[in-house]
């Protein structure tokens, strides 16, 4: 099983978003990239959500993350949030054992208060 590591991305002392993953540059490629969406790029879509107002998940359809997409202001700030994720530092831990990396994941979530973490299935 490959190593999932654990890392956090901010600015400056602003923590913001803390995630794993066991393909780390390839990640941080796909929060940035400009071709990605909502999908792929979920810390940047979380950025353009507030941005946006539409911070509530929904199911119907006027407002659903797949729909955002063609909503052009939504897709201005998914724009803005990509290169701003661009810019922010990124820490990381090498952790071999799951429990503690998802221990850890939770553990800097909620002692940063990164405010970009969600643990609910919105």
């Amino acid at each position: 099983m490959p190593e999932r590591d654990p890392y956090l991305s901010s600015t400056g002392k602003n923590y913001l978003y803390d995630s794993r993953t066991n393909r780390l540059r390839k990640r941080l490629r796909e929060h940035c990239s400009e071709g990605r969406t909502h999908l792929t790029a979920a810390f940047a879509c979380r950025i353009a959500r507030l941005e946006t107002g539409h911070v509530r998940a929904s199911y119907r359809k006027e407002v659903f993350r797949a729909s955002l997409m063609g909503y052009e202001p939504f897709a201005a700030a998914l724009r803005r949030a990509k290169r701003r994720l661009a810019g922010m530092d990124i820490r990381y831990v090498e952790e071999a054992e799951p429990v503690r990396q998802a221990l850890f994941e939770m553990y800097v979530a909620v002692a940063f208060r990164t405010p970009f973490n969600k643990f609910d299935n919105q």
